[in-house]
């Protein structure tokens, strides 16, 4: 009887801690549900963000291509900042490293969705580190401005641009004061070539987000058919 007891007691206990895992596994996911949901939005929102800035890019291309810069000093610059402001988005990622560092992973009953998860986590890893060089390369593009134009009045622009949104919000009379500081090919060249590669940066950090929105959106639609969410 005491055996039965004891077991019985056994039984029951690892039924409770079946069902808490089971909750916690329900809460977790819910939350990533949440989560996903808002980078999914931002992922959308964003769409327009490059479109802008390659716009003001290719812009600044042509500009550097004019045989003659004089008169157009304003047109450059503003082509150049705007071009730099490029769209960014910090992914949440809480519930990922929750089920990642607590090792949460082990509640997720199906598998399939496990490895699903683990894969995305994975893009958001690659993202974040693929994201940081480009922010410096931009960053460093941005300090070589004082190359190209009066230090002072680009400065001032600077800190338009720290304190705004978007790039339309930027003081568009601070652009008429610009002057150039070199029209000489040595000097704009080599500029018109990182600009060129931030170009390049930009694209494929487009691309990136692309595949992170597929990839989103097909695990937010199978993490809410398994458990049954809205």
């Amino acid at each position: 009887m005491l055996f039965l007891a004891v077991f019985c007691g056994f039984l029951a206990e690892n039924q409770r801690e079946h069902i808490i895992e089971h909750k916690r596994e329900k809460k977790l996911m819910r939350s990533l549900v949440e989560e996903l949901k808002l980078d999914k939005s931002n992922l959308e929102s964003i769409k327009l963000g490059f479109q802008n800035t390659f716009a003001w890019l290719d812009s600044a291309f042509i500009l550097f291509n004019e045989p003659r810069l004089e008169g157009k000093e304003h047109l450059l610059a503003e082509a150049i900042f705007k071009g730099s402001f490029w769209p960014s988005i910090t992914f949440t990622d809480i519930t990922l490293s929750q089920l990642r560092n607590a090792g949460y992973f082990r509640l997720i009953r199906n598998d399939s969705l496990a490895n699903a998860i683990a894969s995305y986590d994975t893009r958001l890893k690659r993202q974040n580190e693929s994201q940081a060089p480009i922010t410096l390369n931009s960053q460093l593009l941005d300090e070589e401005l004082v190359t190209l134009f009066d230090h002072k009045l680009v400065g001032l622009i600077f800190q338009q641009q720290m304190s705004t949104e978007t790039s339309d919000s930027i003081d568009l009379s601070l652009f008429k004061q610009i002057k150039m500081v070199s029209y000489d090919p040595s000097v704009l060249e080599p500029y018109k070539i990182k600009l060129k590669k931030i170009w390049i940066d930009y694209k494929m950090l487009e691309s990136e987000y692309k595949r992170n929105y597929i990839q989103l959106s097909e695990l937010l639609k199978d993490i809410i058919e398994e458990y049954h969410l809205e």
